[in-house]
């Protein structure tokens, strides 16, 4: 069993199941107005079970860390040529 919680309130859901948003905002006290459009259920993931790995052609040193506070863990490369990842557009702020 796992649990979402959302601005301290605390719901059981069932991993891999739905949660009602309608009965989330009542929960917490939001309404959302009449002209947006948002799904009334969220689809909750099931968990992620694989074993995580660095892309091929990859290593540790091509990782920004983020918290210098904690230790990143060790982890494997896939074994065979370089992947090849898109890169980011940069977004202008006018």
């Amino acid at each position: 069993m796992s649990y979402l919680v959302l601005l301290g309130v605390e719901l059981k859901h069932i991993v891999g199941g739905t949660v009602d948003l309608l009965q989330l905002e009542g929960l917490i006290g939001r309404r959302r107005s009449p002209d947006s459009y948002v799904p009334n259920r969220l689809h909750v993931p099931l968990p992620f079970t694989g074993t995580v790995k660095l892309p091929a052609g990859k290593t540790i040193s091509d990782i920004e860390q983020a918290c210098a506070t904690g230790a990143f863990p060790k982890l494997a490369t896939i074994p065979g040529p370089q992947t090849a990842i898109a890169p980011v557009p940069q977004l202008t702020v006018k």
